[in-house]
């Protein structure tokens, strides 16, 4: 493997708020995920789920130390890429 360049394409796509509740059919918005405040943190909430803190999802390339200061963060932590 001498010589070769290793690109890892594993990564996170976040959705754009609201996508899943404005795109559903209207039978199933009260079951689409959606990011809401819970516990200081914007979480992605859905059925059958624990809240799970969006910047768990937007973390790529955090350090350790920076880390727990991300996990407060929402779509603003995102890579624009992603």
């Amino acid at each position: 493997m001498e010589g070769m360049r290793i690109i890892s394409a594993d990564t996170h796509v976040v959705e754009p708020d609201g996508l899943w509740v404005e795109r559903l059919a209207a039978r199933f918005a009260e079951k689409a995920p959606r990011v809401v405040p819970h516990n200081g943190q914007p979480c992605l909430v859905a059925p059958g789920i624990e809240p799970f803190p969006l910047g768990g999802v937007t973390s790529h390339g955090q350090t350790g130390t920076d880390l727990e200061q991300h996990m407060g963060k929402g779509y603003e932590g995102a890579r624009p890429s992603g």
